[in-house]
């Protein structure tokens, strides 16, 4: 099992023991550090995007002075954080893996270690895209005049990060040679020093060290006089408020949906206690997103009486559990897990489940062109051992009433802007207070060109040759968390967009006729598909296949001449 958080390092001596009373003795702690130099600037803009309205140099002037006032390097308790948790876990528990730019894989090498698996299979994904200093200093002064406006803490955050921060970030990509915030000249000793004295405290306290802790005290080679900016770039400037809108939009229609929202999740059924709730996908309607945002909530969960865990629940306590290969394959799950159980389905619109399922079969190896594919899956009535819908044989909710009753199953359809209804379901039927889980991040769907170079890499040894591309750099491409443009996501072919509405309509209709509750619209399921054009390139010929993984090769080679 792995537990990650990065707030973790924030606690003080009583929370780290509370930590290996949770995870046991046979735990192992790793602790990640990096250079000073990156590591500052890092903290300051997260600080920035929760509401910092000080300018970079006055803050780490700041820091400099008075270290302890950086969150993880604190001594509340009169110990530092790498004594910390040898104190508590034992020195040989301990791994302190140092950071390195040039090294990206060391981080990835030393996990595959501890949880012995084979090496290589942890992918190393592209890097989280720190802000430039124009959108820092954009965010920074929204910071700065909406303190002045005295706007509350909160609505602030849920404004400007949310609003204004997450649409740039992912909406925006900066020139080469754009400036970000760097270490001025003035404080590049301080700073030097501080990793000089962060490497001390690591050898001090007797850990495993992985990577050379000199690295700590690197600084930029040539550092700038200051960190000022007089100007933002226009599309910056348009993305920020454009966002901010949509925000505060959304922020008056869950104000005003609130009381709305409550009275259509009272007709669900809840898990009794004990009992338990079995989510059953199917895949590509936000399972990946919930498991995700359950597990980042496993704490709080288990204060609440909620175990995530496939065992039988306790006296008095539920259990949740989600696999979405359990909707393409019922069969899978033995009545006995399903005592004193509630089913819950999710459903998103049917274009998209499919392309994403697509998606699945071509990282599973597959071969089949998207129309090939789609066709079989079409006339099978969906991609599973058990057709999502059918008018003539048992297919997905026949399935699961029968096994549980219609009481016992509840169909859940969030809009593709209603996240938070993901996790609202789910927390109520488990009579958990709202709040406790939060929906997380969106997972992007797989793009028409990403698609292709797989399927060209799929046809065998002469495909893969062809591609250009390493197993790293296909991993890297489906790692990134946004595409270009140019890279529309996959498209049903216009002809066969009438079978998806049908199959749709279809799968509506035995929904609303099985009785089961049914929480959000089931018309977000008749929701069409982006329709393939004629340039998509995933069923194209093999020259045109090639012609697609040098140009994901060559996106790839731009973000690491950027870094």
């Amino acid at each position: 099992m792995l537990l990650s958080s990065e707030e973790l390092t924030w606690s003080d001596l009583d929370e780290v023991r509370r930590v290996r009373e949770l995870v046991g003795p046979r735990s192992h702690v790793v602790l990640t550090l990096r250079d000073m130099g990156g590591f500052l600037p890092s903290m300051w803009q997260q600080a920035v995007r929760n509401g910092e309205p000080t300018p970079f140099d006055d803050w780490l002037a700041a820091r400099l002075r008075r270290p302890e006032r950086v969150r993880t390097f604190h001594r509340a308790d009169d110990t530092w954080l790498t004594h910390r948790w040898a104190r508590v876990f034992g020195a040989e528990h301990v791994t302190v893996v140092v950071l390195q730019r040039s090294a990206p894989e060391r981080l990835f090498s030393v996990f595959e270690q501890l949880l012995a698996i084979p090496a290589g299979t942890l992918a190393v994904s592209e890097r989280n895209r720190g802000m430039t200093l124009p959108e820092s200093e954009l965010v920074r002064q929204l910071n700065v005049r909406t303190r002045r406006l005295r706007v509350p803490a909160a609505r602030r955050r849920a404004l400007v990060y949310r609003g204004a921060v997450t649409p740039m970030l992912h909406g925006w990509e900066p020139p080469p040679g754009t400036v970000r915030p760097t270490i001025p000249a003035p404080l590049v000793a301080g700073v030097a020093a501080l990793g000089r004295q962060v490497a001390d405290e690591v050898r001090a306290s007797g850990v495993r060290v992985v990577g050379s802790l000199d690295e700590l005290a690197r600084v930029p080679a040539d550092p700038p006089a200051s960190n000022t900016t007089t100007s933002v770039p226009l599309d910056v400037a348009t993305i920020a408020l454009a966002g901010l809108l949509e925000r505060a939009e959304e922020l008056v229609a869950e104000a005003q949906a609130g009381t709305q929202r409550r009275h259509r999740l009272d007709g669900v059924n809840l898990v009794p206690a004990p009992g338990r709730l079995v989510h059953v996908g199917p895949p590509h309607t936000g399972g990946h997103r919930l498991r995700a945002a359950f597990a980042a909530s496993a704490d709080a969960l288990s204060a609440h009486g909620v175990d995530l865990s496939p065992d039988a629940p306790a006296a008095g306590r539920r259990t949740f559990v989600s696999d979405d290969a359990w909707a393409l394959d019922p069969g899978a799950v033995p009545d006995s897990d399903l005592r004193d159980a509630r089913v819950l389905v999710t459903l998103r619109p049917l274009g998209d489940v499919l392309l994403g399922c697509y998606a699945d079969h071509l990282l599973a190896g597959g071969t089949q062109t998207l129309r090939s594919w789609l066709t079989a899956a079409l006339a099978a009535g969906g991609p599973g051992r058990v057709p999502l819908a059918a008018a003539d044989r048992e297919d997905l909710l026949e399935v699961w009433t029968r096994r549980v009753g219609v009481e016992g199953v509840t169909v859940l359809v969030p809009r593709p802007s209603d996240g938070a209804l993901l996790v609202d379901a789910p927390v109520r039927m488990l009579d958990l207070p709202t709040r406790v889980v939060r929906a997380g991040r969106v997972v992007r769907a797989m793009s028409d060109r990403e698609a292709a170079v797989l399927r060209l890499r799929n046809t065998g040894a002469l495909g893969r040759r062809a591609s250009g591309l390493t197993p790293a750099q296909v991993r890297t491409a489906l790692s990134r968390w946004s595409t270009g443009p140019d890279e529309p996501a996959l498209g049903v072919p216009e002809d066969l967009q009438p079978q998806v509405a049908e199959l749709g309509e279809l799968l509506v209709a035995r929904v609303t006729a099985s009785g089961v509750a049914v929480v959000g619209g089931l018309g977000t399921v008749l929701r069409p598909p982006r329709t393939a054009a004629d340039d998509d390139v995933v069923d194209a010929s093999a020259p045109r296949l090639v012609g697609a993984a040098r140009a994901l090769r060559s996106t790839l080679t731009l973000k690491e001449d950027d870094a």
